[in-house]
């Protein structure tokens, strides 16, 4: 997936997201510095995506990249820093696909 990867700002770089595939093939994304489980994204696009759950919403727009690797991607999460840079691949022993959570899309 050309959209997976590790996620930072220059202000914040230990403030990091994951961004990756879900096993049943959705994006995913998370932070890696909170114990939440990952955010199920829907698609409004080819580089936006969405996230509700209760009080929680924001978007991911992805930018640059062409067919290559995204340079970064814009957000509204709150607390975080925006616009993200891409930092780099998942870990190598990071599993191939997030487990499927119960979360409502």
């Amino acid at each position: 997936e050309h959209l997976a990867g590790i996620y930072a700002s220059d202000a914040e770089p230990d403030r990091q997201l994951f961004v990756t595939r879900s096993c049943d093939g959705f994006l995913v994304a998370g932070p890696l510095w909170a114990d939440v489980a990952p955010w199920e994204l829907s698609s409004e696009g080819k580089e936006v995506f969405t996230f509700e759950q209760g009080e929680l919403y924001f978007q991911l727009e992805f930018t640059g990249g062409g067919e290559g690797a995204p340079r970064g991607l814009r957000h509204n999460i709150r607390g975080l820093a925006s616009p993200l840079q891409h930092r780099g691949p998942l870990p190598r022993d990071w599993p191939p696909c997030q487990p499927a959570t119960d979360s409502a899309r």
